[in-house]
């Protein structure tokens, strides 16, 4: 038999398979040995769990977790799928439980399924289940955190925690807050992405994220929006941007007032509207279908 390193090495190639995992894994005791945390790197906890594609239901992971604790350490991506219907409670406190095992996540996302896309508001949630969240986003391990139809989010909820580099929310809106202390650094963050939000979000959001040193901005509107006002947002709000990344998909206008240079007031000449050095890597991408 080939040494384990080796055989590691080649069923690396196959985390995105885990139908090929699971049946290596029933060949021979030492595949299972090896595969194990490959097999249980990615997670997803929804209302139909499918252990090929490692998705699992609330309670059957809980119960897999609980006969072996030595599977949490494997589990590096966690994903929280909830359906819309109202015992969504009662499955979120049962999460809860789940969140408290595994200590070396590095991405942890949450989902609330809608057909309608109608989001939930945050502080609904079960106190044990934002408790047990919160603890998760203080993990050293952790890198990134994802939230898709949530209302009222308080975004000071992302402060104090350095570890954390990228945060996606995805048809969320936010809480207003007018009290956002800026005198106080902020960890840096790398990206952040707004997508399928409503225009009127995006400045609120930027405006917490003034203070982040933020590198990388990915926004893509729900509704169509002015493009002039994201440009003057992003002068305003950020001079550590090093990518721009606008997919409108048609959802554009644009205000033909503006240009993407303006003029310097001591010299008559031309400067990058976003006001970044020449000595900055800057690249923008903006997908346009067309305008509106």
């Amino acid at each position: 038999m080939l040494p384990p390193e080796i055989l590691d090495q080649i069923f690396s190639f196959l985390t995105t398979d885990k139908a090929s995992l699971k049946a290596c894994s029933s060949a021979h005791p030492v595949f299972f040995h090896i595969i194990q945390p490959y097999l249980f790197a990615d997670v997803t906890i929804s209302s139909i769990g499918d252990n090929l594609n490692g998705s699992f239901q609330t309670q059957e992971l809980l119960t897999l977790l609980s006969e072996n604790p030595h599977v949490s350490n494997y589990i590096l991506h966690l994903k929280i799928s909830i359906p819309e219907p109202s015992h969504h409670v009662a499955v979120l406190n049962t999460i809860s439980t789940i969140l408290h095992l595994p200590v070396r996540l590095t991405s942890i996302s949450f989902i609330y399924q809608s057909y309608a896309r109608s989001r939930i508001l945050w502080n609904e949630l079960p106190e044990s289940f934002l408790t047990a969240f919160m603890t998760c986003l203080r993990l050293p391990s952790m890198k990134t955190v994802s939230l898709t139809n949530i209302r009222s989010l308080p975004l000071t909820i992302f402060d104090d925690f350095p570890n954390i580099k990228t945060i996606r929310l995805i048809n969320v809106d936010v809480l207003p807050h007018s009290n956002w202390e800026f005198d106080v650094p902020q960890p840096p963050l790398q990206i952040l992405s707004v997508f399928d939000c409503e225009g009127a979000e995006l400045p609120q959001i930027l405006f917490w994220a003034r203070t982040r040193h933020l590198h990388s901005l990915e926004f893509r509107p729900q509704y169509p929006i002015d493009l002039s006002r994201i440009i003057i947002h992003c002068r305003a709000y950020f001079h550590s941007l090093t990518t721009l990344d606008l997919d409108f998909k048609g959802y554009c206008m644009f205000n033909s007032s503006m240009s993407l240079t303006s003029a310097d007031s001591n010299t008559s000449q031309s400067r990058p509207l976003l006001g970044l050095s020449q000595a900055r890597l800057f690249r923008m991408i903006v997908l346009l279908s067309h305008f509106i």
